[in-house]
């Protein structure tokens, strides 16, 4: 079976979290994108002196696998009082 490309994007809306809670959120969001993921082709994060905190992947997840890894973000986007995940799913052909 194919698998599909997904981008992930997190950041820390209204600077809401501290930095300790940041770490979890992105650890949380982590855990569940690498539990779908067949592959990860890129993590990264905006630079430790910038005035924001984002986190962004870029992965391959079999196709039955987006609702799943979805539902998952949502969940963890609410626990940490988030307004919003980006999450770009495509075909990779």
């Amino acid at each position: 079976m194919n698998t599909t490309n997904v981008v992930v994007s997190i950041g820390n809306t209204d600077s809401r979290l501290t930095q300790a809670e940041f770490a979890k959120y992105v650890h949380e969001c982590r855990s569940w994108i690498t539990h779908y993921s067949e592959q990860v082709h890129f993590f990264g994060g905006s630079s430790t002196h910038e005035p924001w905190q984002n986190c962004a992947w870029i992965v391959e997840i079999q196709p039955d696998d987006v609702y799943g890894l979805l539902d998952e973000l949502k969940t963890v986007r609410e626990k940490y009082r988030q307004d919003s995940v980006f999450v770009m799913v495509g075909d990779g052909d």
